[in-house]
């Protein structure tokens, strides 16, 4: 008479490294765009010091138009870029730190991505198990990471998948 060990594999959403490297990305992005302000700013100066009476109102037209297609741009990456991926570093330390619960059950997406509002944008989950339906939120980028055959339990901090337990 024998019997079978099952080992199960942890593997957290978000590793440490993982983190650091959105850090660094979130830390590059913030450089380009101060880069990218400080060139139109460096534009605007140069073009005022070149304005002449014969050329003053093209010169006036073409500095508010690269202060202001500057400003936009550099207010669209800081709102729908590097914002978001500061708050999933938030998010991702939040779920490394917290106490998580060991849930069985095979986790299954359930619908369309969604946004909290002013915060990250994440994908509902239902986890079916033996225990009956739990619903769960997972982050979008780390959706794919469910679509595996072989997950029998999810690791969960206040309502947030932060890893996976599969069968080996």
């Amino acid at each position: 008479m024998g019997y079978t060990l099952l080992m199960e594999t942890r593997e957290e959403l978000y590793t440490e490294e993982e983190i650091l490297a959105l850090e660094r990305k979130l830390r590059a992005g913030r450089i380009s765009l101060a880069l990218f302000a400080a060139a139109a700013l460096t534009a605007c100066v140069v073009l005022c010091c070149l304005t002449g009476p014969e050329n003053a109102v093209r010169m006036e037209g073409t500095v508010i138009a690269i202060s202001t297609l500057a400003g936009w741009f550099v207010l669209y990456r800081l709102r729908f870029g590097l914002r978001e991926r500061k708050l999933e570093i938030g998010h991702a330390r939040m779920l490394r730190a917290g106490p998580g619960e060991r849930m069985e059950g095979r986790p299954e997406l359930t619908g369309a991505e969604m946004r909290i509002r002013g915060s990250i944008r994440f994908c509902p989950v239902v986890l079916r198990g033996e225990g009956g339906e739990r619903r769960l939120r997972v982050i979008a980028s780390r959706a794919d990471a469910l679509r595996r055959e072989d997950i029998d339990a999810v690791y969960a901090v206040n309502g947030f998948i932060a890893g996976i337990g599969a069968r080996r």
